[in-house]
């Protein structure tokens, strides 16, 4: 018989071990959710699901990521927190590994994200071997344009990689590889994610699972990774290089010696996580679909819901258009290549939205 358990803070800790062999996600371990509240399912003394969430005004939030529940265990966890928390309208289940449901109640489900899984052989030479060859020569020239323009090292490159763990990971390694990306995006318009406070709350995770990946040229940090490690696989973080070092593409080629170090130390497979970029197919990464299930109190808290989603897209599709027409008005008079690259700018912006 299946029942729902309340799990204390004290007793967390106990059940570590547990949530890194159930789930295999780094996202689901309690160093990515603390002060959180915890419930769990159990099937008799079984222990099925141990599960995270916060409360958001009326909507619960379930904090894991890259996970799978059955949707008998959904229903149950929700029908606890309904009960629970009467104020809460709603409960979001994100980044899930399957198109799950609730068996009691109403729900939506949609594709919210992606992860891109590689999928690692046993030695390197099979790696190499599967890459295009137009990968293959990419990344020997870039390393062979470092060995040529800097000073070498004892081991008769010009570069050194570095792979580090634990509380060997300093603060400053990732706070520099933080700037990296900060000048990336910046780069982009967009407002990096990461920042000090970031920092600070990833290092004690890191010091738990972490390994930082950081590639040295001239005895200057130009790029690195930051990963999680639980048992053989690998989840990638971040990864950012030196914008000052482009030409030599010193990002891939740092990721390319992490996927070999990764080989070595017998890893099966690296996950390069959400959000599309040319790199990870060309590594050879495949894409796997996440899903968002959100479970509503009743069926008028769903049509409410998808209402109030109708009015803020008509609300921005108004404001896109008020753009367009001022666009219009104003590139009267303008040349033809200035209106199409006006067009342009103001298409990436309404991307951004």
């Amino acid at each position: 018989m299946k029942h729902i358990e309340h799990i204390e803070s004290y007793n967390l800790p106990n059940y570590s071990e547990w949530l890194e062999n159930r789930y295999n996600s780094p996202f689901c371990a309690l160093d990515f959710h603390l002060n959180e509240q915890y419930v769990a399912v159990f099937d008799g003394d079984n222990l099925e699901d141990l599960v995270p969430y916060t409360l958001n005004r009326s909507c619960a939030v379930i904090n894991n990521a890259l996970w799978s529940i059955d949707d008998a265990n959904i229903s149950a966890i929700s029908n606890y927190i309904f009960v629970h928390h009467p104020k809460v309208r709603r409960i979001q289940w994100s980044k899930l590994l399957e198109q799950n449901s609730a068996e009691e109640h109403p729900f939506i489900m949609t594709m919210e994200s992606n992860d891109h899984v590689l999928l690692l052989p046993q030695t390197i030479e099979e790696y190499e071997a599967s890459l295009s060859p137009h990968m293959r020569r990419h990344t020997k020239n870039y390393i062979s344009r470092l060995n040529r323009t800097f000073p070498q090292y004892e081991s008769g490159v010009s570069y050194k990689f570095i792979a580090n763990n634990g509380t060997k990971i300093q603060g400053g390694v990732i706070r520099n590889i933080v700037t990296f990306n900060q000048l990336r995006m910046a780069g982009k318009n967009i407002v990096s994610g990461l920042d000090d406070e970031w920092v600070n709350n990833i290092l004690p995770i890191l010091h738990n699972m972490g390994v930082v990946y950081s590639l040295e040229v001239d005895g200057k940090l130009v790029a690195g990774l930051i990963t999680y490690h639980i048992k053989h696989t690998m989840f990638v973080e971040a990864i950012a290089s030196d914008p000052e070092y482009n030409k030599y593409d010193v990002g891939h080629i740092c990721m390319y010696l992490t996927i070999c170090d990764g080989i070595k130390n017998g890893i099966k497979e690296i996950h390069l996580l959400w959000g599309s970029n040319p790199y990870k197919s060309r590594f050879l990464a495949n894409e796997i679909p996440l899903y968002s299930t959100i479970v509503f109190r009743n069926i008028c808290e769903k049509n409410m819901y998808i209402f109030q989603r109708l009015v803020r897209r008509l609300s921005n599709f108004r404001a896109l258009w008020s753009d367009f027409k001022r666009m219009v008005r104003n590139m009267v008079g303008e040349s033809g290549v200035e209106k199409v690259q006006n067009i342009k700018k103001q298409i990436k912006t309404w991307s951004k939205e």
